[in-house]
């Protein structure tokens, strides 16, 4: 009886920790889609650089699974897993075709409700050179949707 109970419960766990990890990649999805269109802005997409995608999910930086940056590849012409770039004090290189590359690195999640959270994304173009955005993720109408930065402004 315990060892079946132990095993309904070792199941559950990590079908629980299956949904969250989606649900965390979900966000992490929105939020570089978001950070992508803001980063190329008016660029045509034959000058597009390569875009190398990094996930933090709260230990450290890691390259993501293929699948994952392959939910990504309408956003930008070049987007590959960070471990195929290299930064250098010079600038981003994709290594396999030698490409100027910038590193997007997303994570962690802070959720703010079960439906609602904040992800930072930074964006480094070169070892002295990076920027951090925060975005504000929410699941509507069955997806999650990035509605753009967060902005915190102080007291005058």
């Amino acid at each position: 009886m315990l060892c079946g109970s132990l095993a309904l419960l070792l199941w559950a766990v990590g079908c629980i920790g299956s949904a969250d990890t989606r649900r965390e990649d979900d966000v992490f999805i929105a939020a570089l889609q978001a950070d992508i269109r803001f980063v190329l802005g008016d660029t045509p997409r034959s000058a597009a650089p390569t875009f190398c995608v990094a996930i933090d999910p709260g230990d450290a930086p890691q390259s993501p699974r293929k699948e994952f940056v392959a939910r990504l590849k309408g956003s930008a012409p070049h987007v590959v897993r960070s471990a195929e770039c290299e930064v250098r004090q010079d600038g981003v290189l994709e290594v396999p075709t030698g490409r100027a590359a910038v590193l997007v690195t997303v994570g962690p999640v802070e959720w703010v409700k079960t439906d609602e959270a904040e992800v930072d994304v930074i964006i480094t173009r070169r070892t002295a050179e990076t920027v951090r955005r925060r975005y504000r993720v929410v699941y509507e109408a069955g997806r999650w949707v990035c509605l753009g930065q967060v902005m915190k402004i102080s007291p005058a």
